[in-house]
């Protein structure tokens, strides 16, 4: 207790006095007097990169808040709005990490808090989406429209929509994704210039992404505001995001430019899930490109980033891009040993699970072994959904799923009339797929007239 108030008094600053004084308020048996310096301890982390040890701050932080009683915490001063932060922060520092899950329940459990919860049911969310449209179109028509800033959480919320929308991305919920991406913004738009604005229109650039004028609007409303906040990590973000915009449209120079800038800013601030996300796309790139030994070498990169960061999402873009370059190569056992390693990796990403499942239908195919190939296509196929697909990364999935299906097509029974016509109606579901994507991203348009 001594040695806290010392500190409280001479002023310390920064994380490493607030954990610190957390520890020795904790060791002095005053958990409510820990509460503010775990958080503020937790949130230096988190701007670190450190994402293990904010999660550790954070997540002890909030069970302090779970054992005490609702007028001790307003008298330590955790307000709903400050809960709400912690969990929102607690959220990021977990995608950091690649636990998605965890990730996606705690930004919902925050933005309800603030008392704008994430609409569940279709119907609610189709109506919640128009809604955001309609708003964001009367902004675009009348900016004066928005007001001048208003008091309340904006940059909170719209920084846990703008993550909700990316984790909506991975498990390839289009409606959800854009709902989202425009929630953020328009939330964004409300509050004072911050990096979350920048942000929010890089989401809804890459939600654009099938009508290239309304993206590249969005593309130079997020540079203007970049521009005007000076902030490197806001501009590392949107450097990425235009670099994933160009892949998708296969303009393969400006896509590594930009993925390019996106890496040094990841180094220049030791950003690793910056820096992975980049290494990753370009991996992409180079495999589009037929440049499979390339991909390969970044592909081992991101596996030794992944497990040197502990982030599991990481880890399994490198094994399965590396199973893809490998079944280009004519190498499908390795490539089967790897998409085995990285299914024990996956946290309930849609995109993902069907992009190593059709692989893995793939990786049968060329060995021969059918039956495998038939159901490694039927459990990839259950991942398909009636909306455009949103990870432009998976297209080597949904590619070889329309593959697969074909092969199995042409070499079936011809006596067996019901299972031609179920294997038709696989083809025609599949190949529906990956002409939807092509709808989405320009770059599977050879994939989709070759299937």
């Amino acid at each position: 207790r001594t040695l806290a108030e010392q500190y409280e008094a001479a002023g310390a600053q920064g994380g490493v006095a607030a954990a610190q004084l957390a520890q020795h308020w904790r060791q002095a048996g005053e958990p409510l007097r820990a509460l503010r310096y775990l958080a503020l301890a937790g949130e230096e982390a988190l701007r670190g990169g450190a994402y293990g040890e904010a999660i550790a701050l954070l997540g002890e932080a909030l069970a302090i808040t779970r054992r005490s009683e609702p007028s001790s915490l307003a008298a330590a001063g955790a307000d709903e709005r400050s809960l709400a932060r912690w969990q929102r922060q607690l959220g990021e520092a977990n995608h950091g990490l690649g636990r998605l899950s965890e990730s996606r329940a705690l930004l919902e459990t925050a933005v309800a808090r603030l008392g704008q919860p994430v609409p569940r049911a279709p119907l609610q969310l189709i109506g919640a989406l128009a809604g955001e449209s309609l708003r964001q179109a009367r902004s675009l028509v009348r900016p004066g429209a928005r007001g001048e800033p208003g008091p309340g959480p904006h940059d909170d919320l719209a920084r846990a929509y703008t993550l909700l929308a990316r984790l909506a991305y991975y498990d390839g919920e289009f409606a959800a994704a854009a709902h989202a991406a425009l929630r953020g913004l328009n939330l964004a738009e409300r509050g004072a210039p911050a990096p979350e604005l920048a942000w929010s229109y890089a989401a809804v650039q890459l939600a654009a992404s099938p009508v290239p004028p309304l993206a590249k609007l969005y593309r130079r409303r997020a540079r203007a505001a970049a521009d005007r906040l000076g902030h490197l990590p806001t501009h590392g973000w949107l450097a990425e995001a235009h670099g994933l915009y160009e892949l998708g449209h296969g303009r393969w120079r400006r896509a590594e430019a930009a993925l390019d800038l996106a890496l040094a800013v990841g180094d220049r601030l030791g950003d690793q899930r910056r820096r992975a996300e980049a290494i990753a796309a370009r991996c992409v790139a180079a495999c589009y490109q037929g440049q499979f030994r390339r991909a390969l070498v970044g592909c081992e990169e991101l596996q030794t980033l992944g497990l040197r960061s502990g982030d599991r999402q990481v880890q399994a873009w490198g094994l399965i891009g590396a199973a893809e370059n490998l079944l280009a190569l004519g190498e499908s056992a390795a490539a089967q040993e790897l998409l085995g390693d990285a299914e024990a990796l996956l946290d309930g990403a849609r995109a993902e699970q069907l992009w190593l499942l059709a692989l893995r239908a793939r990786a049968a195919l060329l060995r021969g072994d059918n039956p495998q190939a038939q159901r490694s296509a039927d459990a990839a196929a259950a991942f398909i959904g009636p909306l455009p697909p949103l990870a432009v990364y998976t297209l080597g999935g949904h590619a070889a799923l329309a593959e697969v299906r074909l092969a199995l097509l042409a070499q079936h029974a011809p006596g067996d009339g019901r299972g031609i016509r179920q294997q038709r109606a696989a083809v025609r579901r599949a190949c529906a797929s990956l002409s939807r994507f092509a709808l989405m991203f320009p770059v599977a348009r050879p994939a989709a007239l070759t299937w």
